[in-house]
């Protein structure tokens, strides 16, 4: 469950700063 929410995070901030690029 954990390891979901880290993955999740990672995506979010992943599309985050693709955003910004």
């Amino acid at each position: 469950m954990q390891q979901q929410s880290n993955m999740q995070n990672k995506f979010l901030i992943d599309a985050e700063i693709g955003d910004d690029d």
